[in-house]
């Protein structure tokens, strides 16, 4: 859905920015939690596998889950 010149120019008076701008900082902002989503389940299990509280393999599956989910995350928020 496309936003008309009469929907642009009130978005920009109300915000003080252009749409673009919104889009771009929302993106940025959804990017960033995801990422440090991923690097908080990475050092977890890093740290749960360091103290062996963690199988390896039980580690290296939840890891290749979390890239998977990560990956899908960045192209649904990228595309």
């Amino acid at each position: 859905m496309s936003m008309t010149a009469a929907q642009t120019s009130a978005f920009q008076a109300a915000s003080g920015i252009p749409p673009s701008a919104s889009n771009l900082f929302w993106l940025s902002a959804a990017m960033a939690v995801t990422t440090l989503w991923f690097a908080w389940l990475a050092i977890s299990l890093y740290k749960g596998w360091a103290n062996q509280n963690l199988k390896p393999a039980t580690a290296k599956g939840a890891l290749i889950k979390g890239l998977i989910l990560y990956f899908v995350l960045s192209w649904l928020i990228l595309h």
